[in-house]
Formats: C-alpha cells, structure tokens, sequence
C-alpha cells in the first residue's frame, strides 16, 4: 500500500478511540486559541467528566492530547517550512499561545533535534 493509503487507514483506526474523537474536533478549531474540554464534551455529547475518564481510561488526559496535537502541528509547520512574518500570530494561535509565557513553555517542549537546517 502507499504511504498515504497507511496514513487513512490509521487515521481511521484513530477515530474509534476517545483521542482520536478529540483530536479529530480540536483540528478545526486549533487555530482559534479557544479549544477547551468543555467544548470538546459538548460536541461528543458527553459531560466534562465522562471525556475526562473515557481519555483517564485510554491513558491519556486531554491537555496531553492538545499539547502533543499542537506539538505535531508546530512540527509540521516548522520542518523545512518557513513561517511568513504576517503568519506568526497564526502560529502562536496554534501553539495555543495566549500569552508570550504559553508561547515559550509550548516551544520548549520541542526538542530541538525537530528542526532541520534551512
């Protein structure tokens, strides 16, 4: 199969779990800075409280869903890919940097091995 013919496929087996269900949902909203467990459980249809123990018991909570979706996102956005100046808010935003000290705690958990010369 192709290397994208793979990536369906997994992407599909994700969407049977919880994470994938979430990660699924914050995708689309991710730029805005306003993704929230709140919204999230009211999209599935579920309290706060039962997103919370459906991701509790797949071993994951879903701040640790968000920061590795926007980990990924940023790693997208940066590997081999420059950033245009007038789309680093966007950046930010996806990072979910509200504010610079969101910003710098989001980038430092990117290692920098992550990058590739330019």
């Amino acid at each position: 199969m192709s290397a994208r013919a793979d990536e369906l496929l997994k992407s599909l087996e994700m969407s049977k779990t919880m994470r994938g269900r979430v990660e699924n949902l914050l995708i689309p909203i991710l730029h805005t800075g306003e993704a929230s467990m709140d919204m999230i459980a009211v999209k599935l249809g579920l309290s706060r409280q039962t997103l919370f123990r459906k991701l509790k018991a797949e071993g994951i909570t879903f701040e640790k869903v968000l920061d590795e979706l926007r980990h990924k996102l940023a790693l997208h956005y940066l590997n081999g890919k420059k950033v245009p100046v007038n789309q680093t808010g966007l950046f930010g935003r996806v990072l979910g940097a509200g504010c610079v000290l969101a910003r710098v705690q989001a980038l430092d958990r990117i290692k920098p091995t992550h990058f590739h010369p330019g």
